[in-house]
This record gives C-alpha cells, structure tokens and sequence, in this order.
C-alpha cells in the first residue's frame, strides 16, 4: 500500500452512498470514461514514484476532459474545463488551473527526459510546493471533478460546455483557494 494515503479526507458516510448511488445510474460513454478515470485515479494514488502518479492522473482527467476531436492543446483544454466545472471565486480558479497545469508538467518531465526531479520546487500562486504536493492536490481536485460529474449524471458536451458561460457552477465541496501546504 501507498504511505500517503493517510493524507488524503476521510469519506464521508452519508456522501459515499449518494456518489455511488449516482455512478451506479451513470450510462453508456459517461459511464465507460467515469470507469477510466476511477481506475486511473487509484493507481495514482498507488504509485510511489511522482512521475508515474502525474501520468495516471492525466490519463484520469483526460478521460473525463478530453474530446476525440482534437487532441492539440490538450494541456490547456484539460484545465479550462476542469476549472470552469468546479467554479468557484477566481483565485480558487487560479489555483485549480496552476496545480492542474504544473501536474501536466510533472507528467511531460517523466514521458519526456524519463526522471522527476522530486526536490524541485514548483510555484503555485505564490506559493512554493514538492512536485509530491502538486500531485497531492491534483488528485483531490480530481476526486472532486469525477464527483461532480457523476453527480451530474454525464459528462458535459464539450462543444456547447466551452462557449456558453459558467458563473453559477455550484462550488465544490474542497476549497483550494484557502490555503496551499
């Protein structure tokens, strides 16, 4: 077993139910890519090396984010949507969307140069992290996302998602905007 597990939320009983509830009523696609990304989502949270937890967490969020139209720019598409689902105040926002972007990062240094250096430091709105904790962050903010989607009951056409606007989203339950380790 992984030893950062411990660091992660504790579940909660009542919600638990009503997440699984909903997934179980999930669909076709939205189903299928819900599966990915919770398989994918727990070998991140299985894996030592950090590289190799970056690259399960992109494949996670790609699953739910990505379209099979255009795979250029996945990166910024990724992050643009992840964000505008969650909502939240802007420098949440801008937090999600750093923490996200550096993740992809974390990724491209392992598929890359195959190597994350683990004592570098990255900057998150100010803040200085370990790529560990950059990771660490990503996967909540991933949890967070599939919740919302299985909530939803599918994934949002991307088509009409990315050109309509997004400022009443409800909130998610995580607030990174108060505070980075």
């Amino acid at each position: 077993m992984p030893d950062g597990l411990d660091d992660y939320p504790m579940l909660d009983p009542t919600e638990t139910q009503q997440i699984v509830q909903a997934y179980l009523a999930l669909h076709g696609d939205t189903r299928s890519k819900v599966r990915v990304a919770l398989q994918r989502l727990s070998q991140a949270l299985r894996r030592d090396n950090v590289g190799d937890r970056a690259v399960e967490l992109s494949i996670a969020l790609e699953a739910l984010f990505g379209d099979k139209h255009s795979k250029t720019e996945m990166t910024h598409k990724i992050t643009v949507r992840a964000v505008r689902l969650m909502g939240g105040a802007d420098e949440v926002r801008k937090k999600n969307a750093a923490i996200i972007k550096k993740a992809y990062d974390i990724r491209g240094d392992l598929v890359h140069t195959g190597h994350v250096n683990t004592a570098k430091t990255r900057d998150i709105c100010g803040v200085s992290m370990s790529v560990s904790d950059i990771i660490d962050q990503a996967v909540l903010i991933c949890v967070d996302l599939i919740k919302i989607i299985i909530r939803r009951g599918t994934i949002p056409d991307w088509s009409i998602f990315d050109i309509t606007e997004h400022n009443n989203v409800p909130v998610t339950s995580r607030s990174f905007g108060s505070g980075l380790p």
